[in-house]
Protein backbone atom coordinates (compact mmCIF):
# COMPACT_ATOMS: atom_id res chain seq x y z
CA UNK A 1 0.00 0.00 0.00
CA UNK A 2 1.55 3.39 -0.97
CA UNK A 3 -1.09 5.79 1.01
CA UNK A 4 -0.53 9.49 0.39
CA UNK A 5 0.44 12.61 2.18
CA UNK A 6 -1.40 15.48 2.14
CA UNK A 7 1.10 17.07 0.06
CA UNK A 8 3.42 14.28 -1.46
CA UNK A 9 5.17 16.26 -3.16
CA UNK A 10 7.35 16.62 -0.43
CA UNK A 11 7.65 13.24 0.34
CA UNK A 12 8.94 12.91 -2.51
CA UNK A 13 11.49 15.52 -2.44
CA UNK A 14 12.87 13.58 0.93
CA UNK A 15 16.35 12.77 0.82
CA UNK A 16 16.73 9.11 0.86
CA UNK A 17 19.88 7.30 2.99
CA UNK A 18 22.78 6.41 1.50
CA UNK A 19 22.96 3.10 0.19
CA UNK A 20 23.98 0.45 3.10
CA UNK A 21 24.00 2.94 5.78
CA UNK A 22 22.00 2.47 8.99
CA UNK A 23 19.05 4.90 10.11
CA UNK A 24 20.36 6.98 13.27
CA UNK A 25 18.71 6.22 16.65
CA UNK A 26 17.15 9.59 16.92
CA UNK A 27 15.38 9.02 13.52
CA UNK A 28 13.82 5.76 14.49
CA UNK A 29 12.88 7.46 17.77
CA UNK A 30 11.34 10.37 15.66
CA UNK A 31 9.42 8.15 13.22
CA UNK A 32 7.76 6.15 15.84
CA UNK A 33 6.67 9.08 17.81
CA UNK A 34 4.75 10.63 14.64
CA UNK A 35 3.29 7.07 14.93
CA UNK A 36 2.31 7.12 18.15
CA UNK A 37 1.19 10.64 17.60
CA UNK A 38 -1.38 9.66 14.71
CA UNK A 39 -3.12 7.06 17.12
CA UNK A 40 -3.36 9.24 19.75
CA UNK A 41 -4.83 12.18 17.46
CA UNK A 42 -7.19 9.77 16.11
CA UNK A 43 -8.56 8.91 19.14
CA UNK A 44 -10.77 12.10 19.77
CA UNK A 45 -12.67 12.63 15.91
CA UNK A 46 -14.91 9.61 17.06
CA UNK A 47 -15.79 11.19 20.19
CA UNK A 48 -18.88 12.96 18.64
CA UNK A 49 -19.99 10.02 16.66
CA UNK A 50 -19.66 7.49 19.45
CA UNK A 51 -21.55 9.59 22.16
CA UNK A 52 -23.86 11.44 19.68
CA UNK A 53 -26.83 9.38 20.67
CA UNK A 54 -26.31 10.36 24.17
CA UNK A 55 -25.39 14.08 23.57
CA UNK A 56 -28.79 14.44 21.59
CA UNK A 57 -30.85 12.66 24.91
CA UNK A 58 -28.80 14.53 27.30
CA UNK A 59 -29.04 18.02 25.63
CA UNK A 60 -32.29 17.39 24.01
CA UNK A 61 -31.76 18.37 20.57
CA UNK A 62 -33.82 17.59 17.81
CA UNK A 63 -32.46 15.40 14.95
CA UNK A 64 -31.29 18.45 12.93
CA UNK A 65 -29.06 20.01 15.34
CA UNK A 66 -27.10 17.15 16.09
CA UNK A 67 -26.69 16.21 12.34
CA UNK A 68 -25.30 19.90 11.82
CA UNK A 69 -22.79 18.90 14.90
CA UNK A 70 -21.82 15.42 12.97
CA UNK A 71 -21.64 17.16 9.83
CA UNK A 72 -18.92 19.72 11.08
CA UNK A 73 -16.33 16.72 11.48
CA UNK A 74 -15.53 16.15 7.72
CA UNK A 75 -16.15 19.79 6.88
CA UNK A 76 -13.70 21.64 9.04
CA UNK A 77 -11.31 19.07 9.16
CA UNK A 78 -11.19 18.96 4.90
CA UNK A 79 -11.17 22.52 5.09
CA UNK A 80 -8.63 23.63 7.25
CA UNK A 81 -6.10 20.87 5.48
CA UNK A 82 -4.76 22.63 2.73
CA UNK A 83 -4.43 25.78 4.32
CA UNK A 84 -2.51 24.45 7.05
CA UNK A 85 -0.55 21.74 4.47
CA UNK A 86 0.51 25.63 2.43
CA UNK A 87 1.37 27.13 5.63
CA UNK A 88 3.30 24.21 7.08
CA UNK A 89 5.56 24.25 3.65
CA UNK A 90 6.22 28.15 3.63
CA UNK A 91 7.49 28.03 6.59
CA UNK A 92 8.55 24.81 6.90
CA UNK A 93 7.19 24.30 10.77
CA UNK A 94 6.77 20.97 12.52
CA UNK A 95 4.97 22.73 15.52
CA UNK A 96 1.11 22.39 13.49
CA UNK A 97 1.31 18.82 14.83
CA UNK A 98 1.70 19.15 18.08
CA UNK A 99 -0.50 22.13 18.20
CA UNK A 100 -3.21 20.21 16.28
CA UNK A 101 -3.13 17.66 18.82
CA UNK A 102 -3.52 20.14 21.97
CA UNK A 103 -6.62 21.33 19.97
CA UNK A 104 -8.16 17.83 19.30
CA UNK A 105 -7.86 16.79 22.93
CA UNK A 106 -9.01 19.95 24.94
CA UNK A 107 -11.73 20.47 23.18
CA UNK A 108 -13.07 16.96 22.12
CA UNK A 109 -12.28 15.35 25.41
CA UNK A 110 -14.44 18.36 27.24
CA UNK A 111 -17.76 17.51 24.69
CA UNK A 112 -19.58 15.90 27.94
CA UNK A 113 -18.89 19.17 29.75
CA UNK A 114 -21.11 21.10 26.95
CA UNK A 115 -24.49 22.45 28.37
CA UNK A 116 -25.72 23.84 24.71
CA UNK A 117 -25.82 23.08 21.63
CA UNK A 118 -23.37 26.56 20.81
CA UNK A 119 -21.18 24.95 23.55
CA UNK A 120 -20.89 22.10 21.60
CA UNK A 121 -20.33 23.52 18.48
CA UNK A 122 -17.37 25.19 19.37
CA UNK A 123 -15.63 22.38 20.73
CA UNK A 124 -15.95 20.75 18.03
CA UNK A 125 -15.26 23.42 15.42
CA UNK A 126 -12.05 24.14 17.21
CA UNK A 127 -11.14 20.61 17.54
CA UNK A 128 -11.68 19.23 14.43
CA UNK A 129 -9.93 22.16 13.45
CA UNK A 130 -6.70 20.56 15.34
CA UNK A 131 -7.46 17.44 13.27
CA UNK A 132 -6.97 19.06 10.27
CA UNK A 133 -3.93 21.19 11.37
CA UNK A 134 -2.24 17.77 12.34
CA UNK A 135 -2.50 15.81 9.04
CA UNK A 136 -1.10 17.44 6.72
CA UNK A 137 2.92 18.31 8.33
CA UNK A 138 2.60 14.68 10.64
CA UNK A 139 2.15 12.82 7.04
CA UNK A 140 4.78 14.81 5.03
CA UNK A 141 7.10 14.17 8.28
CA UNK A 142 6.41 10.51 8.77
CA UNK A 143 7.26 9.79 4.42
CA UNK A 144 10.47 11.61 5.52
CA UNK A 145 11.44 9.70 8.55
CA UNK A 146 10.07 6.57 6.80
CA UNK A 147 12.95 7.01 3.95
CA UNK A 148 15.60 6.84 6.65
CA UNK A 149 14.36 4.61 8.69
CA UNK A 150 12.25 2.26 6.46
CA UNK A 151 14.74 2.11 3.59
CA UNK A 152 16.80 -0.91 4.25
CA UNK A 153 13.47 -3.03 4.75
CA UNK A 154 13.74 -5.63 1.52
CA UNK A 155 10.31 -6.06 0.61
CA UNK A 156 9.23 -2.10 0.71
CA UNK A 157 8.95 -1.44 -2.50
CA UNK A 158 10.06 2.32 -0.66
CA UNK A 159 10.90 3.41 2.60
CA UNK A 160 8.20 6.82 2.41
CA UNK A 161 5.97 4.31 1.19
CA UNK A 162 6.10 1.80 3.63
CA UNK A 163 6.76 4.68 6.28
CA UNK A 164 2.98 6.65 5.26
CA UNK A 165 1.35 3.19 5.36
CA UNK A 166 2.56 2.57 9.06
CA UNK A 167 1.10 5.85 9.64
CA UNK A 168 -1.71 5.66 8.47
CA UNK A 169 -2.83 2.41 9.65
CA UNK A 170 -2.02 3.74 13.38
CA UNK A 171 -4.66 6.24 12.76
CA UNK A 172 -7.00 3.81 11.51
CA UNK A 173 -6.06 2.18 14.91
CA UNK A 174 -6.94 5.34 16.72
CA UNK A 175 -10.42 5.25 15.17
CA UNK A 176 -10.96 2.12 16.29
CA UNK A 177 -10.34 2.41 19.85
CA UNK A 178 -11.61 5.58 20.27
CA UNK A 179 -14.99 5.19 20.12
CA UNK A 180 -14.92 2.18 22.55
CA UNK A 181 -13.23 4.61 24.82
CA UNK A 182 -15.68 7.05 24.82
CA UNK A 183 -18.70 4.73 25.23
CA UNK A 184 -17.01 2.55 27.49
CA UNK A 185 -16.20 5.84 29.73
CA UNK A 186 -19.46 7.00 29.09
CA UNK A 187 -21.71 3.94 30.50
CA UNK A 188 -19.14 3.52 33.44
CA UNK A 189 -18.83 7.30 34.56
CA UNK A 190 -20.55 9.52 32.24
CA UNK A 191 -19.76 12.03 29.35
CA UNK A 192 -17.49 14.16 31.64
CA UNK A 193 -15.31 11.89 32.17
CA UNK A 194 -14.20 11.74 28.58
CA UNK A 195 -12.26 14.60 30.31
CA UNK A 196 -9.49 12.25 31.15
CA UNK A 197 -8.25 11.45 27.37
CA UNK A 198 -6.99 15.08 27.87
CA UNK A 199 -3.85 13.85 29.54
CA UNK A 200 -2.61 11.59 26.91
CA UNK A 201 -2.92 14.54 24.37
CA UNK A 202 -1.13 16.77 26.10
CA UNK A 203 2.04 14.22 26.94
CA UNK A 204 1.93 13.02 22.99
CA UNK A 205 1.93 17.01 21.95
CA UNK A 206 4.77 17.43 24.44
CA UNK A 207 7.11 14.33 23.10
CA UNK A 208 6.29 14.87 19.69
CA UNK A 209 7.31 18.44 19.60
CA UNK A 210 10.64 17.37 21.15
CA UNK A 211 11.26 14.29 18.83
CA UNK A 212 10.32 16.12 15.53
CA UNK A 213 11.09 20.13 15.93
CA UNK A 214 14.13 19.83 14.46
CA UNK A 215 13.21 17.05 11.27
CA UNK A 216 12.66 18.66 8.61
CA UNK A 217 9.43 17.21 6.57
CA UNK A 218 11.52 19.06 2.91
CA UNK A 219 15.16 18.35 1.93
CA UNK A 220 16.71 21.62 2.29
CA UNK A 221 19.19 20.91 -0.45
CA UNK A 222 18.84 23.38 -3.11
CA UNK A 223 20.19 20.75 -6.29
CA UNK A 224 17.88 17.80 -4.82
CA UNK A 225 14.87 20.77 -4.73
CA UNK A 226 15.79 21.08 -8.47
CA UNK A 227 16.18 17.52 -9.48
CA UNK A 228 12.20 17.02 -7.91
CA UNK A 229 11.12 19.78 -10.04
CA UNK A 230 12.87 18.72 -12.86
CA UNK A 231 11.86 15.19 -12.56
CA UNK A 232 7.84 16.41 -12.34
CA UNK A 233 8.91 18.56 -15.42
CA UNK A 234 9.72 15.23 -17.55
CA UNK A 235 6.93 13.26 -16.53
CA UNK A 236 4.55 16.39 -17.52
CA UNK A 237 5.99 16.23 -20.61
CA UNK A 238 6.16 12.88 -20.98
CA UNK A 239 2.55 12.62 -20.55
CA UNK A 240 1.18 15.22 -22.87
CA UNK A 241 2.47 12.34 -25.67
CA UNK A 242 -0.28 10.16 -24.27
CA UNK A 243 -2.80 12.20 -23.48
CA UNK A 244 -4.27 15.87 -23.20
CA UNK A 245 -4.52 18.05 -20.48
CA UNK A 246 -8.57 18.09 -20.35
CA UNK A 247 -8.37 14.32 -20.99
CA UNK A 248 -6.22 13.86 -17.86
CA UNK A 249 -8.19 16.52 -16.21
CA UNK A 250 -11.29 14.58 -16.74
CA UNK A 251 -9.63 11.65 -15.57
CA UNK A 252 -8.71 12.78 -12.25
CA UNK A 253 -12.61 14.43 -12.20
CA UNK A 254 -13.91 11.40 -12.14
CA UNK A 255 -11.20 9.93 -9.07
CA UNK A 256 -12.75 12.62 -7.41
CA UNK A 257 -16.13 11.85 -8.11
CA UNK A 258 -15.59 8.33 -6.61
CA UNK A 259 -13.72 9.31 -4.00
CA UNK A 260 -15.80 11.79 -2.44
CA UNK A 261 -18.66 9.16 -2.77
CA UNK A 262 -16.58 6.61 -0.83
CA UNK A 263 -16.43 9.00 1.89
CA UNK A 264 -20.19 10.36 1.52
CA UNK A 265 -20.81 6.21 2.45
CA UNK A 266 -18.45 6.54 5.08
CA UNK A 267 -19.52 10.04 6.87
CA UNK A 268 -23.03 8.47 6.55
CA UNK A 269 -22.62 5.41 7.44
CA UNK A 270 -21.70 6.44 10.48
CA UNK A 271 -24.46 8.75 11.04
CA UNK A 272 -26.90 5.55 10.22
CA UNK A 273 -25.16 3.77 12.91
CA UNK A 274 -26.31 6.09 15.66
CA UNK A 275 -30.00 6.13 14.06
CA UNK A 276 -30.07 1.99 14.08
CA UNK A 277 -28.42 2.12 17.78
CA UNK A 278 -31.91 4.38 18.63
CA UNK A 279 -34.12 2.15 17.24
CA UNK A 280 -33.11 -0.71 18.79
CA UNK A 281 -32.78 0.83 22.46
CA UNK A 282 -34.64 4.01 22.06
CA UNK A 283 -35.38 4.19 25.97
CA UNK A 284 -31.42 3.77 26.67
CA UNK A 285 -29.57 6.09 24.75
CA UNK A 286 -26.11 5.48 25.98
CA UNK A 287 -26.53 1.91 25.21
CA UNK A 288 -27.54 3.21 21.58
CA UNK A 289 -24.15 5.33 21.75
CA UNK A 290 -22.51 2.29 22.95
CA UNK A 291 -23.52 0.01 19.99
CA UNK A 292 -22.88 2.76 17.61
CA UNK A 293 -19.66 2.98 18.71
CA UNK A 294 -19.02 -0.87 18.56
CA UNK A 295 -19.38 -0.76 14.74
CA UNK A 296 -17.76 2.59 14.05
CA UNK A 297 -14.95 1.08 15.74
CA UNK A 298 -15.18 -2.13 13.73
CA UNK A 299 -15.31 0.13 10.22
CA UNK A 300 -11.97 1.61 11.33
CA UNK A 301 -10.71 -1.72 11.98
CA UNK A 302 -12.19 -2.65 8.63
CA UNK A 303 -10.27 0.17 7.01
CA UNK A 304 -6.88 -0.64 8.50
CA UNK A 305 -7.26 -4.37 7.30
CA UNK A 306 -8.96 -3.91 3.70
CA UNK A 307 -6.44 -1.05 3.37
CA UNK A 308 -3.09 -2.82 3.58
CA UNK A 309 -4.60 -5.74 1.63
CA UNK A 310 -5.95 -3.89 -0.81
CA UNK A 311 -2.82 -1.70 -1.41
CA UNK A 312 -0.73 -4.70 -1.42
CA UNK A 313 -2.30 -6.28 -4.50
CA UNK A 314 -3.27 -3.39 -6.24
CA UNK A 315 -0.40 -2.86 -9.32
CA UNK A 316 0.25 0.84 -10.15
CA UNK A 317 -1.63 1.23 -13.56
CA UNK A 318 -3.88 -1.26 -12.86
CA UNK A 319 -6.17 0.51 -10.42
CA UNK A 320 -9.41 0.76 -13.37
CA UNK A 321 -10.91 -2.09 -11.79
CA UNK A 322 -10.56 -2.73 -8.27
CA UNK A 323 -11.63 1.25 -8.31
CA UNK A 324 -14.88 -0.05 -10.15
CA UNK A 325 -15.63 -3.51 -8.11
CA UNK A 326 -14.89 -2.42 -4.60
CA UNK A 327 -17.72 0.14 -4.85
CA UNK A 328 -19.70 -2.33 -6.38
CA UNK A 329 -18.99 -4.87 -3.88
CA UNK A 330 -20.09 -2.60 -1.03
CA UNK A 331 -23.41 -2.33 -2.40
CA UNK A 332 -25.33 -5.84 -0.79
CA UNK A 333 -23.31 -5.62 1.90
CA UNK A 334 -24.78 -2.00 2.84
CA UNK A 335 -27.87 -3.33 1.80
CA UNK A 336 -27.89 -6.50 4.57
CA UNK A 337 -27.33 -3.75 7.39
CA UNK A 338 -31.23 -3.40 8.40
CA UNK A 339 -32.33 -6.91 8.23
CA UNK A 340 -29.50 -8.35 10.91
CA UNK A 341 -29.02 -8.56 14.49
CA UNK A 342 -26.02 -6.79 16.82
CA UNK A 343 -23.48 -9.76 16.06
CA UNK A 344 -24.01 -9.62 12.28
CA UNK A 345 -24.07 -5.91 11.98
CA UNK A 346 -20.77 -5.82 13.44
CA UNK A 347 -19.27 -7.70 10.86
CA UNK A 348 -21.16 -5.93 7.92
CA UNK A 349 -19.78 -2.90 9.09
CA UNK A 350 -16.15 -4.44 9.12
CA UNK A 351 -16.85 -5.98 5.71
CA UNK A 352 -18.16 -2.39 4.12
CA UNK A 353 -14.77 -0.92 4.84
CA UNK A 354 -13.84 -2.42 1.28
CA UNK A 355 -16.11 -0.26 -0.38
CA UNK A 356 -15.50 3.23 0.80
CA UNK A 357 -11.78 3.30 1.91
CA UNK A 358 -9.88 0.69 0.23
CA UNK A 359 -9.27 1.91 -3.21
CA UNK A 360 -8.88 5.87 -1.92
CA UNK A 361 -4.80 5.51 -1.53
CA UNK A 362 -4.75 3.84 -4.79
CA UNK A 363 -6.85 6.75 -6.70
CA UNK A 364 -4.96 9.53 -5.25
CA UNK A 365 -1.92 7.80 -6.34
CA UNK A 366 -3.35 7.41 -9.66
CA UNK A 367 -4.60 11.08 -9.42
CA UNK A 368 -0.91 12.26 -8.43
CA UNK A 369 0.53 10.59 -11.12
CA UNK A 370 -1.57 12.17 -14.04
CA UNK A 371 -1.03 15.77 -12.77
CA UNK A 372 2.69 15.22 -11.45
CA UNK A 373 3.15 18.85 -11.33
CA UNK A 374 0.25 19.50 -9.12
CA UNK A 375 -0.03 16.54 -6.45
CA UNK A 376 -0.44 19.12 -3.54
CA UNK A 377 -3.43 20.25 -5.11
CA UNK A 378 -5.23 16.99 -6.12
CA UNK A 379 -3.66 15.25 -2.90
CA UNK A 380 -6.16 18.25 -1.15
CA UNK A 381 -8.59 17.88 -3.62
CA UNK A 382 -8.99 13.99 -3.51
CA UNK A 383 -9.04 14.05 0.25
CA UNK A 384 -9.82 17.33 2.10
CA UNK A 385 -12.51 18.56 -0.68
CA UNK A 386 -14.03 15.26 -0.73
CA UNK A 387 -14.43 14.85 2.82
CA UNK A 388 -16.37 18.07 2.62
CA UNK A 389 -18.65 16.78 -0.06
CA UNK A 390 -18.88 13.83 2.27
CA UNK A 391 -21.45 16.11 4.74
CA UNK A 392 -23.77 16.07 2.30
CA UNK A 393 -24.79 12.27 2.41
CA UNK A 394 -25.64 13.24 6.36
CA UNK A 395 -27.64 15.89 5.75
CA UNK A 396 -29.31 13.89 2.91
CA UNK A 397 -30.03 10.55 4.99
CA UNK A 398 -31.22 13.07 7.70
CA UNK A 399 -33.83 14.65 5.35
CA UNK A 400 -35.42 11.49 4.44
CA UNK A 401 -35.41 9.88 7.58
CA UNK A 402 -36.09 12.30 10.60
CA UNK A 403 -40.64 12.37 10.66
CA UNK A 404 -40.19 15.87 12.22
CA UNK A 405 -38.10 17.85 10.08
CA UNK A 406 -38.12 15.66 6.53
CA UNK A 407 -39.79 12.87 4.88
CA UNK A 408 -40.01 10.26 7.56
CA UNK A 409 -38.88 7.04 5.75
CA UNK A 410 -37.99 3.98 7.70
CA UNK A 411 -33.86 3.33 8.44
CA UNK A 412 -33.67 0.99 5.64
CA UNK A 413 -34.27 3.99 3.15
CA UNK A 414 -30.99 5.25 4.39
CA UNK A 415 -29.27 2.18 4.05
CA UNK A 416 -30.54 1.93 0.30
CA UNK A 417 -29.59 5.81 -0.45
CA UNK A 418 -25.70 5.23 0.88
CA UNK A 419 -25.72 1.99 -1.19
CA UNK A 420 -25.91 3.85 -4.03
CA UNK A 421 -23.12 6.48 -3.16
CA UNK A 422 -21.19 2.76 -2.92
CA UNK A 423 -22.55 1.91 -6.51
CA UNK A 424 -21.96 5.59 -7.85
CA UNK A 425 -18.26 5.70 -6.37
CA UNK A 426 -17.61 2.32 -8.43
CA UNK A 427 -19.35 3.10 -11.84
CA UNK A 428 -18.28 6.50 -11.89
CA UNK A 429 -15.01 4.99 -12.40
CA UNK A 430 -16.20 3.29 -15.63
CA UNK A 431 -14.96 6.31 -18.11
CA UNK A 432 -11.19 5.76 -17.08
CA UNK A 433 -9.06 4.65 -19.56
CA UNK A 434 -7.12 1.80 -18.87
CA UNK A 435 -4.24 3.01 -21.18
CA UNK A 436 -4.08 6.39 -19.51
CA UNK A 437 -3.85 4.83 -15.94
CA UNK A 438 -0.98 2.28 -17.56
CA UNK A 439 1.12 5.02 -19.58
CA UNK A 440 1.39 7.44 -16.59
CA UNK A 441 3.14 4.74 -14.86
CA UNK A 442 5.73 4.54 -17.85
CA UNK A 443 6.57 8.04 -17.54
CA UNK A 444 7.25 8.84 -13.81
Amino acid sequence: MRPVAAHPEVVEASVAPAVGASPSPRATAAYWTVFASHFILDLYPFFLFALAASLQARLALPEGQIALVLAINPVISGVSQPLFAWLGDKYNTRAFGPLGIVAACLCLSMIGWAETLWQLIVLAVIGMAGVGVYHPISSAVAGRLGTEVMGKVKWARSGAGLGLSLFFTAGMLGGFAGPLIASRLNAAYGAKWLAVMIAPGLLMALVMWIMVRKVSHRTESPVKRRRAEEAAARAEAALHEVASDASRWFAVGLLFVSNACRFTVNTSLYYLYKLWGQAGWPAQPDVASARASDLIAATTLGMAATGLLFGSMTRAGREKWPIVLTGLIGVPVILAMPGVGYQWMLVLAFASSLSHFAAIPSAIGAAQRLLPHATGVVGAMLMGCGWVVSAGGLFLCKWLLDPEDGLGYGLEVGFWVVAGFSALAGLSALPLSSRLLRESVKVR
